[in-house]
């Protein structure tokens, strides 16, 4: 079996999620991906080897840890979903890394993310899940095609878990009484890309790895298909994401090149489009720079995708907390850029206030809720 591809120098990795939160090292310094990531350019001379490849796997999972949530992800997903599991020749080297993964299971995501949801007595959740899910999904791959009953077992055990989980968290916040519809929107949303993750990674497992069908049938296309499975909570999840979350929940790539936006960890993008509250933090936090700089990169972001609100909650938000308005705070910024914050639809979107579009966004989610229930889907 033929090394991994060599990818990112372990040292370069370091500077990557230095780059992007450089923030997180002072605060987390006693935190296993933090030492992971402290130490990781000592593997720049043999870190495609076999022997090293368990600590080359924590350096790539650490590095996902810290940036996954940032504005600027290090881009790891496939060597810790596909390649250093088909690189691994035996059922030493399985065991090796599956230990390794595991460890991802107790890393807090909230330290390095601002989209996570407390669901009390059931821990956390986060999108941090989803891609964890999927790295036991490729270690489940590795340890059907080697034979490895002990290692499958772990990652049937481990992905069989989450899933009971998330499933009670989208039972729960269906369940809730009027008031509670955003936090269930971000479990929704949540629940939705943790499925796909987990989804992707099975359906691209090699050809000829044992019992594909079967664990395709139990673990992907969860949000879709079949509602007989966790109690029809995924479906019902699918349904509702679909109509109300699934627009919003792009990854904002406009905004990586607004570099202001690294500064801390407060200024994490939250759960999107209900960005009002971010936008009046990012005005009292940056400076007049650091605002022109973050305005650019919100109108970029609606022209690129217009049919997103998040971009105009951001700006609702900052325009309200900014002495002025958007326009004194600009100053001498490009006079295109000025126009478009008073005039157009981006304007016209802002026009709407906080609460009007919050409640707005409840009475979608209620809507979606009952057209659900009643859906042929939940009843196949």
């Amino acid at each position: 079996m033929a090394p991994p591809p060599r990818g990112v120098l372990p040292s370069l990795l370091l500077q990557q999620v230095r780059n992007t939160a450089d923030w997180a090292f002072p605060d987390h310094a006693d935190t296993g991906w933090i030492r992971a990531l402290v130490v990781a350019p000592a593997l720049d001379e043999r870190y495609t080897t076999a022997e090293a490849r368990p600590d080359w796997l924590r350096v790539l999972l650490a590095a996902h840890q810290a940036t996954v949530g940032t504005f600027v992800p290090t881009d790891v997903d496939s060597q810790i979903r596909h390649h250093v599991w088909a690189a691994c020749r035996n059922v030493d080297e399985l065991r090796a890394l599956a230990a390794v993964s595991a460890e991802v299971l107790d890393w807090d995501p909230r330290p390095v993310s601002a989209r996570t949801v407390d669901l009390g007595a059931d821990g956390v959740l986060s999108g941090h899940a989803g891609e964890w899910l999927s790295v036991q999904a490729g270690a489940l791959g590795r340890a059907l095609a080697l034979g490895c009953a002990d290692v499958a077992d772990a990652q049937i055990a481990a992905i069989e878990a989450e899933l009971q989980r998330e499933a009670r968290a989208v039972t729960a916040c269906t369940q809730r009484k009027p008031g509670a519809e955003q936090e269930a929107c971000c479990i929704i949303v949540t629940v939705a890309h943790n499925l796909g993750d987990l989804s992707r990674v099975i359906e691209a497992w090699p050809a000829g790895t044992p019992r594909t069908d079967e664990f395709k049938a139990r673990f992907t296309r969860l949000g879709h298909e079949d509602p007989r499975r966790f109690g029809g909570a995924f479906v019902l999840a699918g349904e509702i994401n679909k109509a109300v979350m699934a627009l919003e929940s792009h990854r904002y790539l406009p905004l990586r090149p607004a570099r202001a936006l690294r500064a801390s960890r407060s200024l994490l993008l939250p759960f999107p489009p209900f960005l009002d509250a971010w936008g009046a933090h990012l005005a009292r936090a940056l400076d007049a720079d650091g605002v022109a700089e973050v305005v650019a990169a919100l109108h970029e972001g609606h022209a690129q995708y217009p049919r997103q609100t998040a971009w105009a909650r951001a700006l609702c938000g900052l325009e309200g907390a900014l002495p002025g308005g958007l326009g004194r705070a600009l100053g001498q910024t490009a006079a295109r850029l000025k126009k478009l914050t008073v005039a157009g639809p981006v304007r016209e979107l802002m026009s709407v206030d906080r609460e009007r579009f919050e409640a707005r966004w409840a009475k979608s989610f209620r809507t979606a809720l009952d057209a659900a229930r009643k859906s042929p889907s939940l009843r196949a």
